[in-house]
This record gives structure tokens, C-alpha cells and sequence, in this order.
């Protein structure tokens, strides 16, 4: 029989054990193979597919000799037998020929004899291959993987309940630990598992256990364990050594008793987990967006609605997804303001803004928006744990600000809801990127191209960032963000806004009357540039304020040491409007000075 392994390295057998090099040698060739291999067992694939996928660039009549020829090449390489047609336009392999491990692997898994599966699975599916040219075969091989290194994770999960029934608690261990290694983000399991193995009397190696998973969430997710993960956790480390009391339906049994439960079956990778940690809500979002999306925890929650991490399993990555929520779905200003945010956010293709990938609805009509998902957290996470920045960084944070702010203004709107919370942090590409456009307002050139929500006079924002038109109730622009970025410079510099108000009327009264105080006074090292940008950011009236793309520009450029003055190359206009009123009146009079000296050297 002939062996085809196509779990870790491809390796393919003669009926005499001979490695046949002849198919291997051909990627292409080799391709096609695999894929009539990985099918169901006596299955046959339609000519048209087979064409369209290996030969996507050629017309359809040469496409099909190209077939044709690499199914002759096959039969000669395999011998007459392993291949086999179904009238013209059908082709397969026959099982009884051609022995695959994928095949293998899959009857072990579904009759519950999870170590062999495992022992099957060595890699994952034709690791190391790629075939350039042909998209669709990628996409389905990535789509494969993904679905045995779930299967297989599910094994090793099932073999390590086995084991901890059988009472062998270190090869459960070292089972358990293989399930993390192949899907290191299933919370659920990796909770159920070691509450498990506390229960069965190892506290030490279920904290172990917890450690491990902490580590590979944090990698692979930038996200600390969910709360039920964490409270599980201390119930196992309180003192006393008792038991430690169950969770639900996965807290394990008590000292006295050993488990008694039967060996669990493998979950389908189309099914949710067990037990998502997140309630009901998540586990029906996983039943009804499954297999294209696994969700994997809430990572933000608010009355409008959640937001989810979760893979995108068709392109194997993660995004977010936000979720409306049901409250919010019946009313339509929410669910209007929803769907503006996808359609201002898709608008921009900037990499210092949130890239939205789809848009759609779910059975009960609830919108979801699927976006980019950036690790590392909001910028407000990061003033919490380190504090102000470094002027250099926090000069580069609010340019790339900017810069997603210009690209928003001349795609027409505005986002109206700057502040840290809304920048998130970028901890691999170290950037700010803008999100949350859900307050968006549309500017009045651009009416019609987005819904509109908002009445005039409606105040929407942090009180914290409010423009003084906000306050007096007039109509928000996008000046209104260089304003609010202009209070963030103050807040990612400093730890402070750039007035010492606190309650909500002085606020709003600083916000409309009151001085910002200078820079110098709150931190040491600012230079003078910097500061009157964000002053002339926090100017009263809207026209007096530098535009966004003006400051992307002006932060990003960093001035020479020891200089204050306006960075070259940008308008005259944006530098007239950096400047203080005594500047403009001082220059005002040298200019007049020089025109006098000018006219008076003509006359002479």
C-alpha cells in the first residue's frame, strides 16, 4: 500500500517503501495529491475545482490539459490503481491504495482514541509547503490546519481528563501542556484542567498549570487571564489545603473523592468551548459565527454593547468584534450610530486608525462589526501603569494622532470622542492607533455621505475633552478634535489636564473661560514649541486652532536643541495661526517697520 504523510514533513512511500521523489520533486504535482488526499476517504473532486484551484491563471482549455497531464504524471508515479474517475469530470483516490494519515488521524479521533491521534499528529498539515500562484489552494491548506490543530488540541485535552481518572496526574500534565502548545488561547479548557488537577490533589502543579497558560494568553493575546480564570485560581491557593470549591460545572471533586466522570469526548471544532467564561452571550456568538469566527473572550463591555476577541479562522488571526447590544439594537439612533462608525471607519486606510474588515448582522438582526485587533491595550492602560511619557514619545503619539485625525477630516468627518481610552497602543509596531469612531459627526460639505444622528446642541464626548462650542451647545467641527488632542497632550505629558477643575460645572467653566496652565509648570524639560502647540490646540475659538494636518506635521518633527520656534516647511497660514497675539502683533510691526524702511530708501 502506498503511505502518504502529510502531518509534519510530507514524506511519500511506494507500495515497497521507496520514497517517491519523482512527485515530491513537483510542488505543484505534490499540491494536487494533497488535496485529493485530505478529502473524506473514497471521495472524488469535481475537474472545474481542480482547475480553478492549481491553474488560476490559464484559460479554461489549457487549465484542463495542464489536469490532465498531472493526473497521467500521478498514475505513472503510483501506479494504475491509486487513482480512480468518476465519469469525465470526477476524480479521486482509492483508500484501499493509498493509505493517509490525515484519514488515520481523523478515525482515531472520532472513536475516542486520542493518544494514537496524537501520536499521528506530527506537525501541522504540509508544514513547511507553500505553492505561489495558487491563492484558493492556500487558503483551503490554512483552513485545514487550523482545523487539525483543533481537532488534535482537543484530544490532547481529552487524554488528559483520561489520564487524571486513571489517576496519572503527570502524564495529564504533560498532555495538558501539549493542548496549550497547539491552542494556547482556549481559556475555558485550560480552567477546567487545572481546577481538575487541583481537585485530584496537585495544587502546586495546577498553579504551575495556570502559570503556564498566564504566559502563552499574555504572548499571544497581550491580555491578562479572564476574572473566572483568576478567581478559580485563588481558590486553589487559599490556605487550609482543603479542596478547592468547584466553579459551576468544572470545579473538580473533593480530596476525598477520586473522579468518577467518564472520559470526555472531543469537542468538533465547529462547536463553541465548554464553558467560555464570558456567559451565555459569547457561547451564542460562537454557535452562530462559527467556524469563521472562534470566540475567544470579551476583552471590553459598556451599555452599548461588548467587544470580543476572536479568531477570524479563514485567515488565521485575531480581531475584535463588537457586538451591539440587544438594549441598544432596538433603539435606532444606536444602531444608526453603529453603522456610521463602520462606514467612517472603513473609509479610512490609515495605519494610525482601526482597519474594519466586515460589517454584518446576526439572526435576531444585532449589527456586529468585525475590526483589526491591536495588542497591547489602550493608551489610558498605559498612563495607569506607567505614567506621563517621555516627551519624544508622547510628541510621536499625538503626530500619528493627528495624522488619523487629517485622514478622518478630509474623508469628511470628524471623530468627536478623542481621548486616551480611544487611542489604542500598538505594543509590536509601538504606534497609537486611533478607534472607537461611534460618536462620529460628518462635516457639512460631506452631508449625505454619512447618516446623520446627532442634533445640534447634542453634547456627546468626555466632559474632560469637551470643546468650548460643546459646552455652548454650538456645533462641533473638526476643530473639536484638535482640541481634545490638544487636552490629551497635556494629560500623556503630564498625568494632569490642562485645568484644575473637578467637578463637572468647573469643567465645563474652565473649558469655556479658563487659561491652560503653562507646561513648564507642571513638568520640567517641555520645550517651548510643544507648548504652544498644544496652547494654540486649546485656543477658545475654533478658528483659531492649528488643523491636523498642520500638527501631524509640526509633533512629529522634532525641533533642534534648545529651539521654540515653528518648524520649517509648513504653511504660512498654520504658522500665522501657531502664533500668540503678541508674536502676531510684534511681527505685524517689524513687517511695517521694513515696508517704511523700504518705501523711505526708494524715495531717497
Amino acid at each position: 500500500m502506498i503511505e502518504f504523510r502529510m502531518l509534519g514533513s510530507l514524506d511519500l512511500r511506494g507500495p515497497g517503501g521507496d520514497e517517491v521523489l519523482s512527485v515530491l520533486s513537483q510542488p505543484k504535482r505534490t499540491a494536487l495529491l494533497a488535496y485529493l488526499a485530505a478529502g473524506e476517504p473514497g471521495a472524488f473532486h469535481q475537474r472545474d475545482r481542480l482547475v480553478g484551484l492549481f491553474w488560476p491563471e490559464l484559460d479554461q482549455d489549457r487549465a484542463r490539459a495542464a489536469l490532465r497531464k498531472s493526473l497521467h504524471f500521478l498514475r505513472q508515479s503510483l501506479g494504475e490503481g491509486a487513482l480512480r474517475n468518476r465519469g469525465d469530470e470526477s476524480v479521486g483516490l482509492d483508500p484501499d491504495r493509498v493509505r493517509v494519515d490525515v484519514h488515520v488521524f481523523r478515525g482515531h479521533w472520532a472513536a475516542g482514541e486520542f493518544e494514537k491521534a496524537l501520536a499521528l499528529y506530527r506537525g501541522s498539515l504540509l508544514e513547511g509547503f507553500f505553492l505561489s500562484g495558487c491563492p484558493d489552494f492556500e487558503d483551503w491548506v490554512e483552513g485545514e490546519r487550523r482545523r487539525l490543530r483543533e481537532r488534535a488540541a482537543g484530544a490532547a485535552w481529552s487524554l488528559a481528563h483520561q489520564l487524571l481518572t486513571a489517576g496519572l496526574l503527570n502524564d495529564a500534565e504533560r498532555a495538558a501542556s501539549r493542548a496549550l502548545t497547539l491552542v494556547p488561547t482556549d481559556e475555558s479548557e485550560a480552567r477546567r484542567f487545572f481546577l481538575a488537577l487541583a481537585g485530584a490533589g496537585d495544587r502546586a502543579a495546577a498553579v504551575h498549570f495556570f502559570e503556564r497558560f498566564a504566559e502563552g494568553i499574555r504572548k499571544e493575546l497581550e491580555l491578562e487571564p479572564s476574572p473566572e480564570t483568576l478567581a478559580a485560581l485563588e481558590l486553589i491557593r487559599r490556605p487550609g489545603g482543603g479542596p478547592a470549591p468547584s466553579i459551576g460545572e468544572e470545579g473538580p471533586p473533593s480530596d476525598s473523592e477520586q473522579p468518577t466522570d467518564p472520559p470526555i469526548s472531543p469537542r468538533p471544532v465547529s462547536e463553541p468551548p465548554s464553558d467560555p467564561g464570558d456567559g451565555a452571550g459569547l457561547t451564542a456568538l460562537t454557535r452562530e459565527l462559527a467556524p469563521d469566527l472562534i470566540f475567544l473572550r470579551m476583552i471590553g463591555e459598556g451599555v452599548a454593547g461588548e467587544v470580543y476577541v476572536a479568531r477570524e479562522a479563514p485567515l488565521d488571526r485575531l480581531v475584535a468584534v463588537k457586538v451591539l447590544s440587544r438594549e441598544s439594537a432596538e433603539d435606532p439612533v444606536a444602531r444608526t450610530r453603529f453603522e456610521r462608525e463602520a462606514k467612517a471607519a472603513a473609509a479610512l486606510n490609515h495605519p494610525n486608525a482601526t482597519a474594519v474588515h466586515r460589517f454584518g448582522f446576526l439572526a435576531d438582526g444585532v449589527p456586529y462589526l468585525v475590526m483589526q485587533y491591536v495588542k497591547g491595550g489602550t493608551l489610558a492602560d498605559r498612563l495607569v501603569a506607567e505614567g506621563p511619557l517621555p516627551v519624544a514619545e508622547a510628541r510621536r503619539i499625538l503626530g500619528e494622532v493627528a495624522s488619523a485625525l487629517a485622514a478622518a477630516h478630509q474623508n469628511g468627518f470628524f471623530h468627536r470622542d478623542v481621548r486616551p481610552g480611544n487611542v489604542l497602543w500598538d505594543v509590536a509596531a509601538k504606534r497609537a492607533v486611533l478607534s472607537d469612531f461611534g460618536l462620529a459627526g460628518i462635516l457639512p460639505e460631506k452631508e449625505g455621505r454619512l447618516p446623520r444622528v446627532t442634533l445640534a446642541g447634542q453634547i456627546l464626548g468626555s466632559s474632560d475633552y469637551l470643546s468650548p462650542e460643546q459646552v455652548q451647545g454650538r456645533e462641533a467641527t473638526e476643530a473639536t478634535d484638535v482640541y481634545a488632542l490638544g487636552v490629551m497632550g497635556y494629560e500623556i505629558l503630564t498625568g494632569e489636564g490642562p485645568f484644575a477643575a473637578v467637578t463637572e460645572q468647573e469643567k465645563a467653566r474652565a473649558h469655556l473661560k479658563a487659561t491652560p496652565r503653562p507646561l513648564a509648570t507642571l513638568r520640567e524639560g517641555i520645550d517651548g514649541d510643544l507648548a504652544r502647540l498644544l496652547k494654540r490646540c486649546l485656543a477658545k475659538e475654533p478658528g483659531k486652532r492649528p488643523s491636523a494636518a498642520y500638527l501631524a506635521n509640526a509633533f512629529l518633527e522634532a525641533p533642534p536643541a534648545g529651539a521654540g520656534g515653528t518648524k520649517q516647511g509648513v504653511g504660512w497660514r498654520d504658522m500665522w495661526q501657531t502664533r500668540s497675539p503678541l508674536e502676531k502683533g510684534l511681527l505685524v510691526f517689524l513687517a511695517l517697520l521694513l515696508l517704511t524702511a523700504g518705501i523711505w530708501t526708494l524715495v531717497s
